[in-house]
Order: structure tokens, then C-alpha cells, then sequence
């Protein structure tokens, strides 16, 4: 799981739910950045400025809503 290899959690990612604080758990802003940049490679999609920030990033859930903006978007 991406999130568990780059997030920088304290706690192992299969333990979270869907709705569980990332930063809660132990990300900082610069695993975030790790975060985004493995997520853009992995699946071929590019955070706009707009979407940098806590927010987009602060679960599962918004991660994965986000991706599926980015891929929608593109299609």
C-alpha cells in the first residue's frame, strides 16, 4: 500500500479506516509531499495547486476521492 510505505505513519496503514486523520496517525507535511508524489506516478495523474492541500490529503477517503477527480478528468 502506498500510503503505508510513504505516509510516515506511526501506526500501520492497514489498521486505518476510510476516515481515519492521516496526520493523526503521524504524517507530516513532508511525507505528504512524498505521498503525492508516489500517488502521481503510480497512477498517472497530476495534483493541481488547488488540491495541495491538508484537506485532499488528511485520509483515505479524500485521497482516493481525489484520485478519482484526477482520472475522471482525464478520460
Amino acid at each position: 500500500m502506498l500510503v503505508g510505505r510513504h505516509a510516515g505513519l506511526l501506526v500501520s496503514a492497514e489498521t486505518l479506516s476510510f476516515s481515519d486523520n492521516l496526520y493523526d496517525a503521524g504524517m507530516n507535511s513532508l511525507a505528504s509531499v512524498t505521498l503525492l508524489l508516489s500517488l502521481e506516478e503510480s497512477f498517472n495523474v497530476f495534483f493541481p495547486d488547488t488540491m495541495l492541500n491538508q484537506e485532499t490529503f488528511q485520509n483515505l477517503g479524500s485521497i482516493c476521492n481525489a484520485i478519482s477527480n484526477l482520472r475522471r478528468d482525464t478520460l
